[in-house]
């Protein structure tokens, strides 16, 4: 088999000097000569304060000459071997992978690049490891993202209409209970999760989690656990990250601010389109978006008809 060219690039600089390695491929004549030391200095391990020392000038214009010099290796080396910056792919979290030797990529000038056929394969390792006979053994029967548009989506869908009433002061016919019994067993299966795919959280993330799942916010749970606001912002930002990354988002799952939807009014957009509040973030997928863009522009043209 062929190997492609950003395959082959990934693979004849994976190492600990694959940054070297890679700047002494690029053409001669790319690079102005004050760029070229700057990278070559760089790739020894210099920070920007020692290269600056060491060319004798400010930090300002090194900044600027290896942003010039990065646009040029991109657009002519990076880019037409087929590799594209990590970041970038749905702004999943995936530098963490990749920085920790789970997803096969190379960093250059301290951004990590990968294909999409590397990162597709990634996530379809994650998702036929062998989890579920453990998830069998703890109750749960079904997939994450059959879960996730389930038993997390009651939780959600029963908040958000306690929360509607409350606004309109219509009197709640929604029992107490109910709303914390979707919440609790919400958190009782994340749990399981977790601890199936080794998810590890401090104890003090899964406290924090615990209480923004039953919808407290920052302040209150800042003045349970007798800590600031931006503690708790600090370690639930964390925690998210490690759930998105690690059970959302290979589940096909992604973030509904990813898709730049148009919309005035969100709760509109609910009432066909199939998505999960989940803490203190909206999710849906490709086919729920595609079914609702589909439905709204059946509901236009039907508007213009009559």
């Amino acid at each position: 088999m062929i190997m492609k060219e950003s395959e082959r690039v990934i693979t004849d600089h994976k190492t600990s000097d694959s940054e070297a390695g890679f700047l002494q491929a690029i053409p001669d004549g790319l690079l102005s000569p004050l760029e070229a030391e700057i990278l070559k200095l760089h790739s020894s391990g210099m920070n920007r304060n020692e290269i600056a020392q060491a060319l004798g000038r400010n930090e300002h214009p090194i900044s600027q000459r290896t942003l010039f010099a990065r646009q040029k290796i991109e657009e002519h080396v990076i880019f037409p071997a087929g590799l594209k910056r990590v970041s970038e792919y749905h702004d999943h979290p995936l530098v963490t992978a990749v920085s920790a030797g789970r997803l096969e990529g190379i960093k250059i000038l301290n951004i990590w690049y990968s294909t999409e056929e590397l990162i597709k394969q990634y996530y379809e390792t994650k998702r036929t490891l062998p989890h579920y006979p453990r998830l069998l053994e703890r109750g749960v029967t079904v997939g994450f993202k059959e879960w996730f548009f389930s038993t997390a989506k009651y939780a959600s869908l029963k908040r958000l209409e306690a929360q509607k009433r409350l606004k309109s002061k219509l009197k709640s016919e929604l029992s107490v209970n109910i709303i914390y019994d979707a919440d609790q067993k919400v958190f009782d299966d994340l749990l399981v999760w977790l601890d199936v795919y080794k998810i590890n959280l401090t104890p003090f993330q899964i406290r924090v989690l615990e209480m923004r799942l039953k919808h407290k916010g920052h302040q209150e749970i800042s003045r349970i656990t007798h800590t600031s606001e931006y503690a708790v912002n600090t370690h639930l930002s964390k925690a998210r990250i490690l759930i998105d990354e690690e059970l959302i988002f290979p589940a096909g799952i992604r973030r509904l601010s990813e898709y730049k939807l148009r919309f005035i009014k969100l709760d509109r957009v609910l009432d066909f389109l199939d998505a999960v509040y989940f803490l203190g973030r909206w999710y849906t997928t490709d086919e729920k978006v595609a079914d609702y863009v589909a439905k709204r522009d059946d509901l236009k043209r039907s508007d213009l008809a009559s």
